[in-house]
C-alpha cells in the first residue's frame, strides 16, 4: 500500500513539475516573443517594415518649416483645445487634501472597487512603507461644471527638487506603476501621477446627478488637469524641472502636452504615440483622431514642439513585441527627420528606441532605467 502511494505522490510530483516548467515557459519573455513571431497577423507586425509606409516622407507631413512656426502652432494647438483663451497659467487647484495617506485610513469598501477604476483611498496599502515617502498628497482641479477630476503628488522626504509628472492610459491606473513610482521617490523625485479619464479618481463629480458627458472625446479634460498640476508645482514648491512620462494614452497625452507647454523639460511617450499614417486600424481613440488638434498641429510636429528649446528632448520608447499596440520599428521611420530637424531649429533633442526585451504592453525595466538616466544627464 505504501509502494502505491509513494507511486502516486511521485507521478502528481512529475505533473507538478512538468505544470510547472510549462507555465515557466508560457510566461518566460523570451518563449512569448518568440511565440508572438510565429503567431504575427502579418510579417509586418513585428520584424520588418511595410516597404509602401517607408515611400511616405515624414517632411512632406509637417508644417513646421522654421523655429518661429513653433511657437505659432504651439499657440494654433492651445486654441484647438482651449478656443480663444489659451492655455490656463493662472488656474490652480479648488480643493487639496494635505498627507491624505494618513487623514483616510483604509479602503472604504475595497470589495466594491473596480480593479480598473481604483481610488487612491483603496490603493494606500501599495505605497505604506515606502522609503523616503514624505506624504502623498490628494490634489482636486475644476475642469468643468460638476467635474473634478483629482491626481495624487508624492512628496520626499528627502528631495532633488525635482518633479515627474506620470500619466498612466486605458484599462488601469497609474497604481499599477507603483514600484516605478517607488523608484523615482527613492530617487528624491517628487511625483505628481495621473489617470486617464474615465479612470481612478477621475470619475469624481460634484453634486448628484451630475457629469461632464463626452468629456472622454474632449482634449480640454485631458489636458487641462496637468496644466493646473504645472501651474501648482511652480508655484507651490518652486521645482528646478519637470519632466513626464506616459504609457499608453498617457503617452499620447504626454506627447501632446510636452508640444503644448515648454515648462516640460523632457518628455517619454511609451507605447503611446505615432503619427496617423503609420497607425493600424485599432491603434488609436478618441480623441486623438481629433480634426482640429491634427489641422494645429500633425504629430510629427508636435514631436519637434516638444523637444525644442534649451534643455528640452523628447525619448520615444515603443514595445517591438507589445502585445497591444504600437509594436514593431515602424518609429524609425521618422526618427531621423525630428532629429535633424529638431537640430536645426535650435537647442532640444529628439531620440527612437525600441524596446525588444519583453513581449508586453508596459513600461519595462530596461525601458525605465533608460529614462532615469536621460531626466539625469545635463
Amino acid at each position: 500500500m505504501f509502494r502505491v502511494l509513494d507511486r502516486v505522490v511521485a507521478v502528481i510530483a512529475l505533473i507538478a513539475g512538468f505544470a510547472g516548467i510549462g507555465t515557466f515557459l508560457l510566461y518566460w519573455d523570451h518563449t512569448r516573443i518568440d511565440f508572438k513571431r510565429w503567431s504575427a497577423d502579418d510579417v509586418y507586425q513585428y520584424d520588418r517594415i511595410d516597404p509602401r509606409l517607408a515611400k511616405i516622407d515624414p517632411l512632406s507631413i509637417m508644417q513646421i518649416r522654421s523655429e518661429p512656426e513653433i511657437g505659432r502652432h504651439r499657440a494654433l494647438l492651445a486654441a484647438a483645445i482651449w478656443e480663444r483663451h489659451g492655455l490656463p497659467f493662472r488656474e490652480q487647484p479648488i480643493r487639496i487634501i494635505k498627507d491624505f495617506d494618513r487623514k483616510m485610513g483604509e479602503c472604504p469598501d475595497p470589495d466594491k472597487e473596480p480593479v480598473l477604476r481604483r481610488s487612491l483611498a483603496c490603493a494606500l496599502p501599495l505605497y505604506r512603507g515606502i522609503e523616503n515617502l514624505a506624504g502623498i498628497d490628494q490634489v482636486f482641479v475644476a475642469v468643468h461644471e460638476g467635474h473634478s477630476p483629482s491626481f495624487a503628488h508624492f512628496r520626499p522626504k528627502e528631495g532633488n527638487g525635482r518633479l515627474v509628472i506620470y500619466h498612466h492610459g486605458f484599462a488601469g491606473t497609474y497604481h499599477d506603476q507603483h514600484r516605478h513610482i517607488e523608484r523615482l521617490i527613492g530617487r528624491g523625485y517628487a511625483v505628481m501621477a495621473f489617470n486617464l479619464v474615465g479612470y481612478g479618481d477621475t470619475t469624481v463629480v460634484q453634486g448628484e446627478g451630475k457629469s461632464w458627458k463626452g468629456s472622454v472625446e474632449n482634449p480640454q479634460a485631458h489636458f487641462e488637469p496637468v496644466v493646473v498640476a504645472i501651474n501648482y508645482a511652480l508655484e507651490s514648491f518652486r521645482y528646478k524641472t519637470i519632466d513626464m512620462i506616459g504609457l499608453s494614452a498617457g503617452g499620447w497625452a504626454t506627447a501632446v502636452m510636452a508640444a503644448l507647454d515648454p515648462r516640460i523639460r523632457r518628455s517619454y511617450p511609451v507605447a503611446g504615440v505615432l503619427p496617423v499614417y503609420l497607425r493600424r486600424e485599432r491603434e488609436t481613440a478618441p480623441p486623438q483622431l481629433d480634426p482640429k488638434l491634427l489641422d494645429a498641429a500633425s504629430y510629427l510636429d508636435m514631436f519637434v514642439m516638444a523637444s525644442n528649446g534649451p534643455g528640452r528632448g523628447q525619448l520615444q520608447i515603443f514595445n517591438r513585441y507589445d502585445r497591444c499596440c504600437f509594436a514593431g520599428p515602424r518609429a524609425r521611420l521618422y526618427q531621423r527627420e525630428i532629429s535633424e530637424a529638431v537640430a536645426a531649429f535650435g537647442p532640444g533633442r529628439f531620440q527612437v528606441v525600441i524596446d525588444e526585451t519583453h513581449p508586453r504592453h508596459k513600461i519595462s525595466r530596461f525601458a525605465f532605467d533608460l529614462i532615469v538616466a536621460d531626466m539625469e544627464r545635463p
